[in-house]
This record gives C-alpha cells, sequence and structure tokens, in this order.
C-alpha cells in the first residue's frame, strides 16, 4: 500500500511539474529519463482502455474509470503528458484531463483536485469544453 502511495505522491508532483510548464512554457526538468516511466506507468494502468476513453464524453470516460481517484489519476496522467507532447496535443489533453476531474468530482460530491481544476480552466478553449464541464466550471465560480 505504501509504495502505491508513494507512486501516487509522485504522479502528482509530476503533475505540477507539467502544468508549471504548460503555463511558463517551458519544462522545470529538461529531458528527464522520466518521460519513459510515465508513458509505461500510464500504459500499463490505461493502456487498453485509453482508446475506448477517448471516444466517450467525459462523464461515461468517469464511469468507466471509477472510483473517481482513478478517475483523477488517469486526469493526472494526462496531464503529464500534455507537458511533454506535441504543441498541438497540449490543449486537446489538458481540456480532456480537466473535463476527467470535474467529472470525478460529480461523481464523489467534492472536489478533488480544486488548484489542478483552477489551473487547467485558465489554460483551455473554454468554447470546446464539454457542456456539463462549463456547468461544473460555473458552480465553481470558474466558467
Amino acid at each position: 500500500m505504501d509504495g502505491r502511495r508513494d507512486y501516487l505522491i509522485e504522479v502528482i508532483e509530476r503533475a505540477g511539474e507539467a502544468i508549471a510548464s504548460l503555463i511558463t512554457g517551458r519544462a522545470q526538468h529538461e529531458e528527464q529519463a522520466v518521460e519513459a516511466d510515465v508513458e509505461a506507468g500510464f500504459e500499463r494502468e490505461f493502456g487498453a482502455l485509453h482508446l475506448a476513453l477517448g471516444r466517450v464524453d467525459a462523464t461515461t470516460a468517469a464511469l468507466l474509470l471509477r472510483p473517481p481517484r482513478r478517475v483523477r489519476l488517469y486526469a493526472l496522467m494526462l496531464v503529464q503528458l500534455a507537458g511533454r507532447g506535441a504543441p498541438e496535443e497540449v490543449e486537446p489533453r489538458s481540456r480532456r484531463a480537466l473535463e476527467l476531474l470535474l467529472a470525478a468530482d460529480g461523481l464523489d460530491g467534492g472536489p478533488g483536485e480544486p488548484a489542478l481544476v483552477a489551473a487547467l480552466a485558465g489554460c483551455v478553449d473554454r468554447e470546446r469544453i464539454e457542456p456539463e464541464a462549463v456547468a461544473a466550471l460555473r458552480a465553481r465560480g470558474l466558467a
């Protein structure tokens, strides 16, 4: 259990670095060997399911990923991948992560990652966010 908790803490720290690189336009740590670990972890945890999740709305994806902590983990890993991906992938992955975080909050009734939601809300194209996510952002005073 401690190993899984340590891994989740590491994922959250990396997500923070990815958000910082999205906001500032530069990475805190250039070219780390960690990239391979993140991509391998993402594939190991969500590989087969990832393709299906891209074809459904965020609420349905959250239901497929249950419990909410797993939805949040998926969203955090998407943010990490967005920070390292091609420039044209940053906004769509960040937007999807935001939509999933808001859907996870809807499943368990509470804000699980309020700072990350606020940061992502400022980095994505508001016109392309799913209607349910827009409503959730309005409820938080972020839209």
